[in-house]
């Protein structure tokens, strides 16, 4: 009696423990759910065509040319245009925290070429050679006129048919003279400095095309 009560026992034990194993292979094969990062993922932010053309400009104010005060001239105005970059606008302001168009032009050329310009766009239109819309090269300052055809707006052109300027939504910013709405209002141009740049070499590069 007891030798069969100790079999079963035995019997029993091993039943467990053969349980046991199986359960514990299965388990194992059974996949992991991934544990939960806590790291954000970083959203790459895309680069503003100012802040691309600007670099090209730069990199070209670098090479070498037959008046090396070209190139010191040209890099002394991208310098300073990338300083104002995340400027927004405001009207009546004059400093990087609110600028409005002709106060941003004024402190370019102000602390690119210590040249002193009146405060006013209208007034900045009487200064300087007038430069044909064929003729501009960078530097020149462009005008626009959209309130009973006077003069409202400035910017200044950097190229293949772009400029910066202080827009009243988008702030400091890049834009084209051949958009809509600039093509319309487009009133003139003058030119301020004796800045002579290579025309020809900006209108192949392509950062200034997006």
């Amino acid at each position: 009696m007891k030798m069969k009560i100790l079999i079963i026992a035995t019997i029993a034990i091993i039943i467990t423990l053969l349980a046991s194993s199986v359960a514990h292979a299965l388990s194992k094969g059974k996949p992991k759910k991934p544990a939960k990062s806590k790291v954000k993922t970083a959203l790459l932010k895309p680069v503003k065509p100012l802040l691309d053309s600007l670099a090209w400009m730069q990199a070209w104010a670098l090479t070498p040319c037959a008046d090396d005060s070209l190139s010191m001239t040209a890099m002394s105005l991208i310098r300073e245009v990338n300083q104002w970059t995340k400027t927004k606008y405001r009207k009546g302001g004059t400093s990087k925290k609110g600028v409005d168009c002709s106060g941003f032009v004024l402190n370019i050329f102000k602390n690119a070429f210590s040249f002193p310009l009146p405060r006013t766009s209208r007034e900045q239109y009487t200064v300087g050679e007038t430069v044909e819309k064929s003729e501009l090269k960078p530097g020149d300052l462009v005008f626009f006129q959209s309130k009973k055809k006077r003069i409202n707006h400035v910017g200044i052109y950097l190229g293949n048919g772009q400029f910066v300027h202080s827009a009243r939504k988008a702030g400091v910013t890049l834009s084209s003279l051949a958009s809509t709405y600039y093509s319309k209002y487009y009133a003139g141009a003058k030119r301020i400095l004796g800045l002579d740049f290579a025309a020809n070499q900006i209108e192949d590069n392509s950062l200034l095309t997006q």
